[in-house]
């Protein structure tokens, strides 16, 4: 285990690697146990100003377009100077008035702004954009009513997530007298979903939700995590199966290695049982034993063990 992870923290530091940036962060908690040399320059990469944390190269903004996008310019002057722009870095500068506009609760002018600047598919993703900067600025406002009725017309692929954003901040402002409200709108969350989920993103979207139950009402996050046990184990048990027969890194005498993470075929996050087991452990414990490939029970209640 040393020697692997000597060599994932030599990847890391290498200033070559631009995934460095993204994942420096994630790599410090296991270099203060294995290699403390390593931590200072790890977190001084993690600190690199020249990446996000989303792992995206930030443009090289020249001094004019920076100076539009710091916020002291007034919108209507970014609107007189961005059509002078080259085409992306005006599309950036009419997006961020919008979203200043959104801000300040003018959410017909930024989408005028918006309608009048893109077109085709990136209409349609700024419009996306503007429809959740104002979803949050009404769920900062307790304006939850409006926030569902503009939710529901988001996109398909975007309806879920946002649902599941409104029903987290409804349970966060109270947990008691909101808690009803909030898993209602995770219900309705849930019926927008198919029976049983037929592809890695649906499987996804079905993970996303039990997480948000967990919190919310944790009875419906073990139904939901029990009927899908067993497509869960199918899945484990391809990818075991693929994962020996290709040989791959993280597989080894017959069982994936705990140390690759969670994935087993699904990417069934461990925070969901150590929530679930602050509500109901011996439950938790059960529900983990359902399923078939040992690793996978193992990792879990490790992982249980090390919340404690």
């Amino acid at each position: 285990m040393n020697s692997l992870a000597d060599k994932l923290i030599a990847f890391f530091l290498d200033r070559k690697n631009r995934a460095s940036y993204g994942y420096a962060q994630q790599m410090i908690p296991i270099a203060e146990k294995i290699k403390p040399d390593a931590v200072e320059k790890l977190k001084e990469l993690a600190d690199t100003p020249d990446f996000d944390r989303g792992f995206r190269v930030r443009s090289n903004q020249d001094p004019e377009t920076a100076k539009l996008l710091n916020g002291e310019t007034t919108v209507d002057e970014m609107l007189t100077r961005a059509p002078k722009l080259p085409v992306e870095t005006r599309r950036q500068v009419y997006q961020n008035a919008a979203s200043r506009l959104v801000a300040e609760g003018n959410v017909t002018r930024a989408r005028q702004i918006i309608t009048d600047n893109f077109s085709d598919e990136a209409l349609t993703s700024a419009q996306e954009n503007i429809n959740w900067s104002y979803v949050h600025t009404l769920i900062g406002q307790g304006k939850y009513n409006e926030a569902e009725v503009l939710i529901d017309e988001f996109q398909e692929q975007n309806r879920l997530s946002g649902l599941i954003s409104l029903a987290d901040a409804i349970f966060n402002r109270d947990q008691t007298e909101n808690q009803t409200r909030a898993s209602a709108v995770l219900a309705k969350a849930a019926s927008g979903l198919p029976s049983r989920p037929e592809t890695s993103n649906e499987m996804q979207q079905f993970l996303s939700l039990i997480a948000a139950y967990t919190r919310i009402e944790p009875n419906e996050a073990f139904r939901m995590i029990d009927a899908l046990a067993p497509q869960i184990n199918e899945l484990s048990e391809a990818s075991a199966v693929v994962s020996g027969f290709q040989g791959t890194y993280n597989f080894r005498r017959g069982e994936m290695l705990l140390t690759t993470g969670n994935s087993f075929g699904v990417n069934l996050d461990g925070s969901v049982f150590r929530g679930l087991a602050q509500k109901d452990f011996d439950r938790t414990i059960a529900l983990i034993g359902t399923f078939s490939r040992r690793e996978m029970r193992v990792g879990f209640k490790q992982q249980l063990l090390e919340s404690f």
